[in-house]
């Protein structure tokens, strides 16, 4: 009997050991990622947007219902960022002073390794407006290792100028920044409000030469659903936010717009998007291949 017993325990772990790899590989992550551009405090739109007092539940509610590993705030006030860590205590967050683009992430799932940003200008290591930027914007970033599972990640977020042609040369920056501070290999997932739809030069630039993959183009198999608002509020007829990513072990596997709308209130002038990713350790000789621009600044 003990025997038998033995046997039947050997078999129970065998078959689960196989349902959770791939042909022998370490189990796959699941990675929840969400973009989110909440709409500064004071920013409202005058008859069209309620103030942040009334719109501050619905945003916690969106990001607690979607409950993401990785999220990008893009627009977020100081204060803003105060009343976030109050109410999401679960979440490290990673910002400079100036707060237009903010991430956060799970602080028992990763531990960060390092963290920068940048400037979108030519000179990108100092508070500068650039570009024809109407304001100063920045890309903030950390890389991350994900506690379980040993692995490093890199995650970026920014908040790109809605100006002509700072999206584009933001774009150019972007690429030979994340050249310069990560290796080749390592998977990385670039959220934000790019204020570039797919015809743009900047989401081309961001995308050619497999540079980055929209998570949504290889869920969906369409470049995007509408994101945020043109004119007057509540008309979503832009898709300017985006998940993209890179590296051979990510995989998305869901996307979602959210339309989530907590009392009735419109939270942002934004949709939040959701992602969620099968993360698996890559092949060993796996490199990514990453793409430069050519133009100068």
């Amino acid at each position: 009997m003990k025997r038998a017993c033995l046997a039947v325990a050997v078999m129970v772990a065998t078959l689960c050991g196989a349902s959770r790899s791939r042909a022998g590989e370490p189990a796959a992550v699941s990675l929840r990622v969400m973009t989110y551009n909440i709409l500064v405090a004071g920013g409202e739109k005058k008859g069209f947007s309620a103030p942040w007092a009334e719109r501050r539940a619905g945003v916690v509610a969106t990001i607690r219902k979607y409950d993401p590993d990785l999220l990008g705030l893009q627009e977020p006030s100081p204060a803003q960022i105060t009343w976030l860590r109050e109410q999401l205590p679960a979440y490290a967050v990673v910002t400079p002073t100036f707060t237009d683009s903010a991430l956060m992430y799970r602080a028992a799932m990763f531990q960060k390794k390092a963290e920068g940003f940048w400037w979108h200008s030519p000179t990108p290591e100092r508070r500068s407006v650039g570009f024809g930027n109407l304001l100063p914007r920045l890309c903030v970033w950390a890389r991350l290792r994900h506690v379980a599972s040993n692995r490093e990640i890199a995650f970026l977020n920014t908040h790109f100028d809605a100006t002509a042609p700072a999206q584009a040369k933001s774009a150019a920056l972007a690429l030979k920044q994340v050249a310069a501070l990560f290796p080749a290999d390592l998977p990385l997932v670039f959220t934000g409000d790019f204020n570039s739809s797919p015809p743009m030069e900047a989401y081309k630039t961001l995308t050619a030469r497999g540079a980055f993959r929209n998570a949504h183009e290889v869920v969906e198999g369409k470049p995007g659903a509408h994101t945020s608002d043109g004119t007057p509020y509540r008309r979503f007829d832009a898709t300017i936010d985006h998940i993209f990513y890179r590296g051979a072990g990510l995989e998305p596997v869901e996307w979602q717009a959210s339309k989530y709308m907590e009392g009735g209130v419109q939270p942002s002038d934004h949709w939040a998007l959701y992602a969620r990713f099968n993360w698996r350790a890559p092949p060993a000789a796996a490199v990514v291949p990453v793409a430069d621009s050519d133009e100068e600044f």
